[in-house]
């Protein structure tokens, strides 16, 4: 399929379920998120990347997820797992993990960061040197 949006993958982000710190799967190394079905999740709210990620994930571990809150950034995720109130998917790069939560990667998952652009549109000169010099670069400090 055609689009007018062309695409250069960056770099990749681990993914890890976030626990609170006392949770039955804090001590692990990692984890497959089909262990985790029967928990309540915290999520990215529809139309996200990762809610769209977390939706993927779960399909292919053919788990019907419990939902209980439903988020638009990262942070709060970490926060609430924090307070108890479930467990969520975050990027492990980038989280900011607080005292009361553990990190538990997930087993071979990942999301592809990236640069988009359209097409049909002429990028302004500092934009296209922007991209170019994003694009010549990307994966060297993965």
């Amino acid at each position: 399929m055609r689009t007018d949006m062309a695409w250069a993958p960056i770099t990749e982000q681990r993914l890890a379920l976030v626990v609170p710190s006392g949770h039955r799967f804090a001590g692990r190394s990692s984890i497959g998120l089909a262990e985790a079905a029967d928990e309540e999740f915290i999520v990215m709210a529809p139309g996200f990347g990762m809610r769209r990620i977390f939706d993927e994930l779960c399909a292919a571990a053919e788990i019907t997820p419990a939902i209980t809150f439903e988020s638009s950034e990262l942070t709060t995720i970490t926060g609430l797992a924090g307070a108890g109130l479930g467990v969520g998917v975050v990027p492990v790069e980038g989280s900011d993990p607080h005292a009361d939560v553990v990190l538990v990667p997930l087993a071979g998952e990942s999301r592809e960061i990236g640069l988009t652009w359209y097409r049909s549109r002429p990028l302004p000169d500092a934009a296209a040197r922007f991209r170019d010099f994003v694009v010549g670069h990307a994966w060297e400090s993965s």
